[in-house]
């Protein structure tokens, strides 16, 4: 919660030309988390340069006196062993729902009680790579869309938030929050055209990032014990990362949309 106070405040405070506080808050949210960084590039393309400048200051602000506390060994080590250790053990969870936990729970290697579709963890890490610079390259290309048109700013950022999720090698539903501002672009634009379509889009995509993906976990684990569950149970917990990969091709085709759309009323 408190990275998705200081994104969405961060936004806020950007909408209202106060860019060196919302550089803060990004850069507390980047230190507390790294994919949030993913907003430097939102800010690189957007030509917010204060913002950026402010953000980038704060981060390594932020190192510095993290460095300066606990020794700049103990940085090292979390950087290079603990980072990669967690992101080998937990990646292929099933609790996983960026782009490297779906590739690697149904092709990468056994993960507790689940078996994988296939096991071909080798070309799974090669696959997570490939999808993971599509998706960067795509969205690059979409917020340089967006950008030329400055009501569709929000839509560049909420495709960010998105973007960042799908791209972190570990994204735990706890971290769902974040998609409040997305989810309320669709929201904004079903209360504009009240279309069934714009209707089932929005309760689709809600139902399947709402769904309980630790007790449904639970709940299969439970049928099988003590085997294995097979290949289909991680399939079944796949519902919170579809609903992320539908919110962000739903994003993604804003970019078209008609420079008259209003954008959220500043106050």
């Amino acid at each position: 919660m408190i990275i998705t106070f200081c994104l969405i405040t961060g936004w806020f405070s950007l909408r209202h030309s106060k860019e060196y506080v919302s550089g803060l808050f990004f850069a507390i949210a980047t230190l507390m988390k790294l994919f949030p960084g993913l907003i430097l590039l939102y800010l690189l393309i957007m030509k917010n340069w204060r913002a950026l400048i402010a953000m980038v200051s704060f981060i390594v602000v932020g190192l510095s006196l993290t460095a300066f506390i606990v020794g700049l060994d103990d940085v090292r080590t979390y950087a290079i062993i603990m980072v990669a250790r967690d992101i080998d053990d937990f990646r292929g969870y099933v609790l996983n729902h960026s782009i490297g936990g779906i590739v690697s729970r149904l092709f990468g290697k056994q993960m507790g009680w689940f078996e994988p579709l296939v096991k071909i963890p080798h070309i799974a890490s090669l696959l997570i790579i490939l999808l993971s610079i599509g998706i960067l390259v795509y969205t690059i290309l979409k917020l340089r869309e967006m950008a030329a048109k400055k009501e569709l700013s929000d839509y560049a950022f909420g495709l960010t938030l998105v973007t960042m999720l799908l791209l972190s090698p570990i994204t735990w539903s706890h971290i769902f929050p974040v998609l409040i501002l997305p989810m309320g672009l669709l929201l904004r634009e079903y209360i504009e055209d009240s279309s069934p379509a714009r209707l089932r889009l929005l309760l689709l995509i809600l139902f399947c990032v709402s769904l309980p993906d630790v007790l449904i976990a639970r709940g299969l684990v439970s049928i099988h014990y003590p085997l294995k569950m097979p290949f289909y149970g991680r399939v079944l917990t796949l519902g919170p990362a579809i609903g992320v990969i539908l919110l962000w091709l739903v994003l993604t085709r804003r970019s078209r949309i008609n420079t008259s759309t209003k954008t959220f009323r500043s106050a």
